[in-house]
């Protein structure tokens, strides 16, 4: 995912505080910033977890900005 890690980062969390908190393993969350992605629910989970949009999480821009 494209800004997981800058997003998680700007947040204070480290990789394994936000796995546990999501009841994923390290190494998966750790998958996902380099790339994987997750299903469209753990994309929403993520985002409440983080205080940020899906959006923003995705790294989609909005026109205009």
């Amino acid at each position: 995912m494209l800004k997981l890690k800058e997003i998680r980062l700007r947040a204070g969390l480290t990789q394994v505080q936000l796995a546990e908190r999501l009841g994923v393993p390290q190494t998966t969350l750790s998958k996902w910033e380099c790339g994987s992605s997750p299903n469209c629910d753990m994309i929403r989970r993520i985002a409440a977890e983080l205080h940020c949009t899906t959006d923003e999480l995705l790294g989609v821009e909005k026109e205009g900005a």
